[in-house]
């Protein structure tokens, strides 16, 4: 199922309990997953050709300029950040790990963490503050040249990188040149790339800045107040640890390689 697919139901259900519920069981079955019952043999990383763990990146480009200090958006974002990081910490094991690094932007482009962990970004994540302007083209850039592009940090076997974009209007630096790079050229144009327009309606000069991003109108979501920023990045969570789930819970291990060549990321 494709990423227009996922924006598409999640328009239906951002409202409703079915959502929700299929949050919160997935989470459940990724610690049913990686405790193995006594009766099944868990899976030995002799049975694989790689030892280490394989990495999914996800890459957090989030707004913090003075705006999103209104109308409890940023105290909204710190929070769904802090769910998100809690759930992507749970699916780590020796089979695979994600990883995550969070630049924000607001009076300037700001890396939080590199890529590390996500048990690690859980100890040292604190809440952001919102103030200053919105460099947008800053933390693409930033995040382009420091992480997407070098293959030392992200490796062509490692999963196909996601990226998330938040922001609640228009950005104040030399954002076109930046946004075109990033989502036409090397590495960082094949990376998934989702965003969120708090307050940003499409047809709008902002939504446009987004989709540009994205590179498709149906990867933006349009939330209309910061109570949507919780359900947005659970929808995330979900869409990203469901390829860990599946690759923990297979015991075939042509299936295994059948989900790793799938969704290699060719540079």
């Amino acid at each position: 199922m494709g990423y227009a697919k996922y924006f598409e139901d999640i328009q239906s259900v951002i409202n409703g309990n079915s959502f929700e519920d299929e949050y919160f069981g997935l989470i459940k079955e990724v610690k049913t997953v990686s405790s193995p019952s006594k009766d099944k043999k868990a899976i030995s990383a002799d049975d694989f050709k790689f030892k280490e763990p394989r990495c999914m990146p996800v890459i957090l480009l989030l707004d913090t300029s003075k705006s999103m200090a209104n109308n409890g958006k940023i105290q909204a974002l710190n929070e769904a950040t802090a769910e998100m990081l809690s759930a992507f910490a749970q699916t780590s094991d020796n089979d695979s790990v994600i990883k995550v690094s969070i630049i924000t932007f607001g009076k300037e482009a700001r890396q939080v963490f590199p890529l590390i962990t996500a048990n690690e970004a859980v100890k040292k994540f604190t809440n952001l503050d919102a103030h200053g302007g919105t460099f947008m083209g800053a933390a693409l850039d930033f995040a382009k040249l420091n992480l997407i592009e070098r293959k030392d940090v992200i490796t062509s076997r490692d999963y196909r990188p996601t990226i998330i974009l938040v922001s609640d209007g228009m950005p104040g630096d030399n954002w076109k040149q930046s946004v075109n790079a990033f989502s036409s050229s090397g590495r960082s144009s094949k990376c998934n790339r989702l965003a969120m327009g708090i307050g940003v309606e499409k047809g709008t000069t902002p939504f446009t800045v987004l989709s540009q991003f994205t590179g498709n109108d149906s990867l933006v979501f349009s939330g209309k107040d910061a109570k949507e920023i919780k359900s947005f990045f659970r929808y995330v969570t979900m869409t990203t640890i469901k390829k860990t789930v599946q690759t923990k819970a297979s015991q075939n291990r042509d299936e295994i390689k059948e989900i790793i060549e799938e969704d290699d990321l060719v540079f």
